[in-house]
């Protein structure tokens, strides 16, 4: 189970969308899904595919492939969900 302490961690992230690195921030949603916050002000679609993202966990990169972006209103200041395309990750073991 994960406790409140847990959610609330909030890890550096870079997108990349056709060779574009894009500065951003992740949070844990659900066990298969993390809230983004897009650094660079930019606005991003619903369904915006994304070419990678990497996330920094432990002072190390962890790159975690392809995603697409949710958006969804109202989730504490972030633009929406990633949710990755070509492989599922259990969110709660990799980011704790």
């Amino acid at each position: 189970m994960t406790d409140m302490s847990q959610t609330e961690h909030i890890a550096p992230a870079v997108l990349v969308k056709a060779k574009r690195k894009i500065p951003a921030e992740v949070k844990y949603s659900t066990r298969f899904s993390v809230r983004v916050k897009f650094l660079d002000g930019t606005l991003y679609a619903n369904n915006t595919q994304f070419d990678n993202l990497t996330v920094t966990l432990h002072n190390k990169g962890v790159k975690l492939g392809p995603c697409r972006f949710t958006t969804e209103a109202n989730i504490e200041g972030f633009a929406g969900r990633l949710v990755f395309t070509d492989q599922v990750f259990d969110y709660n073991e990799l980011l704790f």
